[in-house]
């Protein structure tokens, strides 16, 4: 169980209080500027808030090491870079580093995630050849190499392709349905509402509402945060929805 109790970061981030538990997929949601990614920042540790509390059952999480972190933690940031001239796979043989693994199971990990990224056809490629798409999944697949039980996805889908989007969201859902706790930042609302439980809306370094899809994407919320009108279509497979911009009158 994650417990965030009255957590604020200056200027950015107002006392923020919730509650998740593992086997959930929160989607973190809301306009630019609205303190998603900073409200992350202090799950992972990047960021410490000048005020509350971030317990993982009784464990503090802002005082945890940083080795302690990384067991606890996966952690998919919203810019990656690798400057090093590597091939996929010793990129991610480098991120089992600390993990304890052995060599097998490094070899049937890693060949576990090149299937599931769809990074086969590049595993012997520098990662340094590949496209900024493909890039991404590479740094995708180093994250989720940790098996920790709080999986931080911050924008993971910027840059991806819609089918790579789709698959990427389908393994986050995966690992929660496996007993992770997932909290991941979306600006794709269509999204958030076909892959997530429930839904965090920020806005101006405020939590608003969090709730199920049907109870936080409502046309009063779109129309007051995102400043849009949608048109809503229904489906087997969750919500969609058509968006128009409102205009301001002069």
């Amino acid at each position: 169980m994650l417990n965030v109790h009255q957590v604020a970061v200056a200027q950015r981030l107002d006392p923020v209080s919730f509650t998740a538990a593992e086997g959930e997929v929160i989607g973190i949601i809301g306009p630019n500027g609205a303190g998603k990614s900073s409200l992350l920042e202090v799950l992972v540790g990047s960021v410490i808030p000048h005020t509350g509390q971030v317990l993982w059952g009784e464990e503090n999480l802002i005082d945890a090491r940083p080795m302690r972190r990384r067991q606890l933690v996966s952690y998919i940031p919203q810019q990656s870079s690798v400057f090093a001239d590597i091939t996929v796979t010793e990129l991610l043989y480098e991120a089992t580093v600390n993990l304890g693994w052995s060599r097998a199971q490094q070899h049937d990990n890693i060949a576990k995630l090149l299937q599931e990224f769809d990074l086969q056809p590049f595993a012997s490629r520098s990662i340094l050849r590949l496209s900024g798409g493909e890039q991404r999944r590479v740094h995708c697949a180093c994250a989720l190499l940790n098996q920790g039980p709080l999986v931080i996805a911050d924008e993971p889908t910027a840059g991806l392709d819609l089918y790579h989007q789709l698959m990427l969201l389908e393994l986050l859902v995966k690992r929660a349905r496996a007993g992770a706790l997932v909290m991941v930042a979306l600006h794709d609302l269509s999204h958030a509402s076909m892959f997530c439980d429930r839904l965090a809306l920020l806005d101006r370094g405020q939590l608003i509402q969090i709730g199920t899809p049907n109870e936080v994407l409502t046309a009063t919320h779109l129309e007051q945060i995102y400043r849009v009108q949608v048109d809503w279509f229904c489906d087997e497979r969750g919500v969609a929805m058509r968006p128009h911009r409102i205009i301001e009158k002069p």
